[in-house]
């Protein structure tokens, strides 16, 4: 795939992916993932959970969004993506995001690496590596110190 044409593709993924977390639709958001996969996490210790089936997810994905709501996270903006494609149906894809109010307010950033497949003409998430937990737990803090 031409690398316009991939940046254009990974670029159209990603807003969908986003726009299904701000509806906070986890149905929408399995959708944009392969099944089986995995996620990788740094808490301070290295965290792997596989992701076996649509239906398992889109309960860990409920628990992300009440997280999600927990801080007030209104918004999702990607800062920077870096694509490498691997093959013509395997990408990476490494992303800076930001979280944000409703009314505009930068909550916190994280960084997150997808793996990425095509199958069937669309792309789906394979794997994630992502440091998030530790700045939504600075950021949960910060705010219930506010709140006190």
């Amino acid at each position: 795939m031409p690398a316009t044409d991939l940046q254009t593709s990974v670029n159209a993924f990603f807003d969908s992916y986003r726009t299904a977390f701000e509806r906070q639709d986890a149905a929408a958001i399995a959708d944009h993932f392969a099944y089986p996969g995995l996620v990788a996490s740094d808490t301070g210790e290295i965290v792997l959970v596989p992701i076996t089936n649509r239906q398992e997810w889109i309960g860990r994905v409920e628990q992300l969004l009440g997280m999600y709501r927990a801080i007030g996270v209104g918004s999702a903006r990607v800062l920077a993506l870096a694509l490498i494609e691997i093959s013509p149906r395997l990408v990476t894809a490494q992303i800076h995001w930001a979280l944000h109010t409703a009314a505009g307010e930068r909550l916190y950033d994280f960084e997150a690496i997808y793996t990425m497949t095509q199958t069937a003409g669309a792309f789906h998430i394979a794997a994630i590596a992502h440091n998030e937990l530790p700045q939504y737990q600075a950021c949960l803090a910060r705010l219930t110190a506010q709140r006190a």
